[in-house]
């Protein structure tokens, strides 16, 4: 992890190979370079590696939101969805795996069941100001303005530097283009 901290990625990679290669069943080395590669943009071999560490670790829950991230970033979003579930399977109160789930639903426009991710995010940290934009903006999309207002509000209090960004995207949303 120290030539990582150093930003050798490359040095990182070739470290939790070396690891994988004495102990093919170190969970977290495949973690460790899966994580490695993602930050090289090398998501495909990431993906591999968190699928290995959950191979060997079924309830690791940062493999399964590590993967559930990836799946995003491939636009895999039924992938993310499944995975941000098992996380919250694992960990009950990963906020982090509602709010990802939230914005892989959101992306598919099931805007109900963003909703749901939204909310239970908030409920387990209500001090996270993009889980309201998320929520308020989604509410605007379903024409519930009370509840979308509120949300706003909420994250401005929170971060008041996410005002420009919120408004642009209130303007989007009712001039009919959608922001996913």
């Amino acid at each position: 992890m120290t030539r990582k901290r150093k930003g050798d990625i490359n040095g990182a990679i070739a470290d939790y190979s070396k690891t994988i290669e004495l102990d093919p069943k170190h969970a977290d080395a495949y973690m460790n370079r899966a994580n490695a590669r993602k930050e090289k943009g090398e998501i495909d071999a990431a993906i591999s590696d968190y699928q290995k560490a959950i191979e060997i670790n079924a309830a690791h829950p940062d493999a399964y939101y590590n993967l559930g991230l990836a799946k995003l970033d491939k636009q895999d979003l039924e992938g993310a969805i499944f995975c941000f579930g098992k996380s919250i399977e694992i960990n009950p109160k990963d906020m982090g795996s509602y709010y990802n789930r939230g914005i892989a639903k959101k992306r598919k426009d099931d805007l109900d069941g963003a909703i749901v991710d939204f909310s239970a995010a908030i409920q387990i940290n209500p001090r996270v100001a993009a889980t309201y934009v998320n929520r308020g903006l989604v509410y605007l999309k379903l024409g519930k303005n009370t509840e979308a207002e509120r949300d706003f509000d909420a994250c401005i209090k929170l971060d008041g530097s996410l005002k420009a960004y919120l408004d642009q995207e209130i303007s989007k949303i009712k001039q009919g283009r959608t922001s996913k």
